[in-house]
C-alpha cells in the first residue's frame, strides 16, 4: 500500500512538473512574440537609436521611443517616448515613399543654411500641466512638451530631432513649446535615404496588418 502511494505521489509530481514546464515555455514564447511584435522598427546611429512600436496600436497611436546611450558603457543618458495617431503615421510614410519627403530636403539643402530647418515634424504633444504634477515630473507648473522632426543631415541625409522642453497648454489643448535656452532632452539619429524608405515601410505595413485583423476579427475601433 505505502509502495503504491509512493508511486502516485512521484507520477503526480512528474505531472505537475511537466505541466509546469509548459506553462513557462508558453510564457516564454509569448513574451518573445510581444516583443517582436511590439518593436517592428528601428534606426540606429553609434550612440542613439529610434524605435517604433505597436505598444498602443490599441488607443490608435504609434509609439516612438528615442535613447541616447554612453557607448563606453552602454548605458542609457538620455529617452524620450513620442506618441502618433495612427492616421499621421501612415501620412508620413506615404510622404516618405512618394518622394515629398526626399524633394523638401533638397530643396531646403539647396538653401545652403549650415543647419538646414526641418522639412517635416509631429504635431505638438505632451503632458500637460495637470498630469505633469501629478506624476511628478514637473514642480514648476509646466507642461511637458515633447515632438521630433526630420531634417536634411550633414553627413547622412536624414536626420531626426527628438526635443523635450517645458510647454504651456493652450485653448485647445495643445502643448506649446518654449524655445528659450536649450531643450531639457535632446535626441538626433541619423539615417540614410534607403534606411528612411525601409522605416516608412515598416510602418505602413504594421499599422495596415493591424487593421485588417482588426477588421478580421471584428474588432476594429470605430473611435480612430
Amino acid at each position: 500500500m505505502e509502495q503504491d502511494l509512493s508511486r502516485k505521489l512521484m507520477e503526480q509530481d512528474r505531472k505537475l512538473n511537466e505541466i509546469l514546464r509548459y506553462i513557462n515555455t508558453k510564457k516564454a514564447e509569448e513574451t518573445k512574440r510581444t516583443t517582436l511584435v511590439n518593436e517592428f522598427a528601428e534606426l540606429n546611429t553609434l550612440d542613439t537609436f529610434m524605435k517604433a512600436k505597436a505598444n498602443t496600436f490599441s488607443i490608435g497611436k504609434v509609439l516612438f521611443s528615442f535613447v541616447k546611450f554612453d557607448k563606453k558603457t552602454m548605458k542609457s543618458l538620455e529617452s524620450m517616448d513620442v506618441y502618433m495617431d495612427m492616421d499621421d503615421a501612415l501620412l508620413f510614410a506615404n510622404d516618405v515613399l512618394n518622394g515629398r519627403i526626399a524633394t523638401l530636403a533638397a530643396e531646403e539643402k539647396a538653401k545652403g543654411a549650415a543647419f538646414p530647418r526641418a522639412v517635416w515634424s509631429t504635431k505638438l504633444g505632451g503632458i500637460n500641466e495637470e498630469k505633469a504634477k501629478e506624476r511628478g515630473l514637473r514642480d514648476d507648473g509646466k507642461a511637458i512638451s515633447r515632438l521630433f522632426n526630420l531634417a536634411p543631415g550633414a553627413r547622412q541625409p536624414f536626420v531626426f530631432t527628438a526635443e523635450q522642453r517645458p510647454g504651456t497648454s493652450d485653448e485647445k489643448g495643445l502643448i506649446q513649446p518654449e524655445y528659450k535656452g536649450k531643450p531639457e532632452v535632446q535626441i538626433r539619429v541619423a539615417c540614410s535615404a534607403d534606411d528612411l524608405k525601409k522605416f516608412a515601410i515598416a510602418i505602413q505595413s504594421h499599422i495596415n496588418a493591424y487593421r485588417a485583423g482588426q477588421y478580421a476579427n471584428k474588432e476594429f475601433n470605430k473611435t480612430w
